[in-house]
């Protein structure tokens, strides 16, 4: 990206001037480039003063998406916004890259707004827009914004997209509709293998792991072959069942499937046979895995914690963090903190609490607070309980 903007300026110098397609691939640079840098930003913005000093910026429709596309990369809605509304013309393009924007930083009321104003205008309504709106719905988990957008679905026959049909059942899912999610599954003539994983994530998310086990058990009858990223949400599922059986009966599948050294099924297996009570078994697993990431040893920790084995919880953290030099995060923290609060560990628990905040910067959050709270309570610290509090 530096080296293309290194060329604009050289090819300004030399005498000539950049056309529309010149500055649409910059700006599609700054948009598609991995890195939130600020440097990309301010590059994007040196951009745009560029065009409206030119008198290009709002006349041109694909100039001006790529300028609103950079600055909703960088989350810049105001920015974004401005350009959207001082644009001559607006195609779809325009429309969903603004909708979209403002579903990814959250302002979902925002994106339906627009979305009413869009279906006043000459543009075309596709199934873009839909699964704009649909990821909307997904973020909020609102059940009446969820039948209107179905409604508009239906209305404009996209209901038979496929990528549709799935994020119907996740956003229902996410609004406590099982039912409704059910039903759309149901309706799927050719169910693909996206359409049972988001059935059963949508069972597995809800508290329904029975249920999830159930269509589980219907898809291996199936001529579908389960990937990695199902298995896990199962065994993620069946961890609130808490049935060693079932435990079983799920590591049988997975080694029948070669699936036995997939990280995320290995990481819900320790998850699962932890909510079992089986701690030797966790360790098994736990040894197996070949190149283990934070969450696995996170995983590991959390059954040692919640299973009263503080010292091996810490010794752990220690290999982890000493040994393997993997930086820890916010959420195995609270592992440690828990297997402290369990075992009675008071200085080794005030230790590590003030270490996640001078070491590694996590500010602390009220899973730690409860954490700590809990552990001064545990050995009659009831003063300094209550001033963490």
């Amino acid at each position: 990206m530096d080296a293309a903007f290194s060329l604009l300026k050289d090819m300004w110098v030399l005498g000539f001037e950049p056309s529309s397609p010149t500055f649409v691939s910059i700006l599609s640079g700054c948009s598609d480039s991995d890195s939130d840098s600020f440097s990309f930003l301010w590059q994007g913005m040196l951009i745009h003063c560029c065009l409206i000093k030119l008198g290009l910026v709002y006349s041109q429709v694909t100039l001006a998406n790529a300028l609103m596309g950079m600055y909703v990369h960088f989350s810049q809605m105001e920015e974004a916004r401005k350009v959207f509304d001082l644009m001559d013309e607006k195609s779809k393009i325009s429309w969903t890259t603004i909708m979209g924007g403002y579903v990814k930083v959250g302002h979902v009321a925002k994106a339906y707004n627009l979305f009413n104003q869009m279906q006043h205008q000459s543009t075309g309504i596709d199934f873009i827009v839909f699964l704009i709106l649909i990821s909307g719905c997904i973020q909020v988990g609102d059940l009446l914004l969820a039948s209107f957008v179905q409604a508009f679905v239906l209305k404009c026959g996209c209901d038979k997209e496929e990528s549709i049909e799935n994020l119907l059942i996740t956003m229902y899912a996410k609004c406590s509709d099982l039912a409704s999610a059910r039903r759309i599954f149901d309706l799927i003539i050719k169910k693909s293998i996206f359409s049972w994983t988001s059935m059963i994530a949508g069972y597995a998310h809800s508290d329904h792991p029975l249920e999830a086990l159930h269509l589980f058990r219907r898809l291996v009858r199936t001529d579908f072959r389960p990937d990695g990223p199902t298995v896990a949400t199962v065994i993620s599922a069946c961890a609130d069942i808490g049935s060693i059986s079932i435990a079983q009966e799920m590591e049988y599948y997975i080694s029948l499937n070669g699936l036995e050294f997939d990280l995320q099924v290995q990481t819900s297996l320790i998850h699962l046979y932890s909510k079992c009570g089986s701690i030797k078994k966790v360790q098994e697993v736990f040894e197996k895995v070949a190149d283990k990431d934070l969450t696995v040893w996170s995983s590991m920790i959390n059954s040692y914690a919640i299973h009263g084995m503080g010292k091996e919880a810490i010794d752990l953290f220690r290999k982890m963090t000493t040994t393997e030099g993997i930086i820890p995060d916010a959420i195995v923290y609270t592992s440690v903190l828990l297997a402290c609060s369990h075992a009675g560990l008071v200085e080794d628990g005030l230790k590590y609490f003030l270490s996640m905040q001078k070491d590694f910067g996590i500010t602390p959050k009220i899973e730690h607070c409860t954490c700590l709270v809990d552990l001064l309570g545990r050995v009659g610290a009831l003063d300094l309980a209550l001033d963490t509090i």
